[in-house]
């Protein structure tokens, strides 16, 4: 088959899977105000109402190619000028059972994202054939009696989603660059891994 991206828009995507020889490093960016109160007494409001998701990952390259292909996209978005969807490299979701072709929902184990929900989240899909397939998540339920929980999902599956045809459910991430800094590591005339800040964009998805 082939990719079949969804609910993103007319947003480009980051070109290349992060390198995992060394693991991302991910955090929550989250604004807050410490109030000092007299004797020892403190009080923390929180600001942000959505906590965005910043990471940097490493993305090795093999030819002259990919690295240009990387190079030429960060050059392009510098200044946090232009946003991009990137896959955050961490699994999300574990299917607990098969989703048929046109299926609307994925019933998956347990990980409390019912509770952490927003509306805004979008989900890929990385199959074993290489293909990948984004979705806008509409809802997320948790059943008690199975102990799982149910991800609604806005546009129906165009193949059979298998416990076992998949490598990897994770979260598509509206992104820019962190800052305008990169670094390259180079190993040989051809192989050099090269590192991104990337910060999630949490009050933009509602423009796409």
């Amino acid at each position: 088959m082939a990719d079949d991206y969804q609910d993103i828009g007319s947003e480009v995507v980051f070109p290349q899977e992060p390198s995992w020889s060394r693991l991302p490093e991910t955090s929550i960016s989250i604004s807050r105000i410490i109030t000092q109160y007299r004797a020892t007494s403190q009080q923390i409001d929180q600001i942000t109402a959505d906590s965005p998701i910043a990471f940097r990952a490493g993305f090795q390259v093999v030819t002259k190619a990919e690295e240009y292909e990387l190079l030429d996209f960060f050059n392009g978005r510098r200044g946090r000028n232009k946003r991009f969807f990137i896959a955050h490299p961490k699994t999300h979701f574990f299917l607990k059972s098969t989703s048929l072709n046109g299926s609307t929902a994925l019933t998956c184990e347990p990980n409390r994202s019912n509770i952490q929900y927003q509306g805004y989240e979008r989900i890929y899909v990385i199959m074993n054939t290489g293909d990948i397939l984004s979705r806008r998540v509409t809802q997320v339920v948790y059943n008690s009696g199975t102990d799982d929980i149910t991800v609604t999902i806005s546009t129906p599956l165009d193949r059979d989603l298998t416990t076992l045809n998949h490598a990897r459910i994770g979260r598509f991430l509206l992104a820019r660059f962190d800052d305008d800094e990169m670094t390259q590591q180079i190993q040989s005339d051809t192989v050099s891994e090269i590192e991104f800040p990337f910060v999630e964009l949490v009050n933009e998805y509602s423009e796409i």
